[in-house]
């Protein structure tokens, strides 16, 4: 099971859920919800796996950052590795501890990137360079910035097309 809600709402949902526990692996990617918090709304007999994905993730470039807790069998492992392989790299760490850091390094720096990209692009304009001009400072070039970049724009047009 995915669970999916926003941290804040998990005390109203997941107990709802404890149910499956026992039968089934719970994927947790709610933000600053460690285990232990989940264990108390799950039960005992709960399987959980903390992951959290990065934003490059919304283009299937993504790496996501897991930890399983110790009842986490070899194959709910396997399987949640498998779902999240969709959306990019997996990388699972031993220690609960390193995913509040890891996360603020992988999920925050392509959002600083894409900030300090738009802010060049601004700047550019500012000076009366075109912006239709094909200029290095338009768009991160690498595959998944590039992608992402594009995503992006798309939801938030530019200063460039308004």
């Amino acid at each position: 099971m995915v669970l999916a809600v926003k941290p804040q709402n998990a005390d109203a949902v997941v107990p709802g859920m404890a149910r499956f526990a026992g039968s089934a692996v719970f994927l947790s990617i709610m933000a600053g919800r460690n285990v232990a918090s989940l264990r108390a709304l799950l039960g005992p007999q709960a399987a959980i796996v903390r992951a959290m994905p990065n934003t490059p993730a919304a283009v299937r470039q993504g790496v996501t950052v897991c930890f399983p807790d110790a009842s986490v069998r070899p194959d709910q492992r396997q399987l949640c590795d498998e779902l999240l392989s969709a959306i990019g790299a997996v990388a699972w760490v031993e220690d609960e501890a390193l995913i509040d850091p890891v996360t603020a390094v992988s999920g925050g720096g392509p959002a600083y990137v894409f900030l300090l990209a738009e802010l060049m692009e601004q700047a550019a304009i500012a000076q009366g360079i075109p912006p239709t001009w094909p200029g290095c400072w338009r768009a991160p070039r690498s595959a998944a910035p590039a992608r992402c970049w594009r995503q992006a724009r798309k939801a938030r047009p530019s200063c460039a097309s308004r």
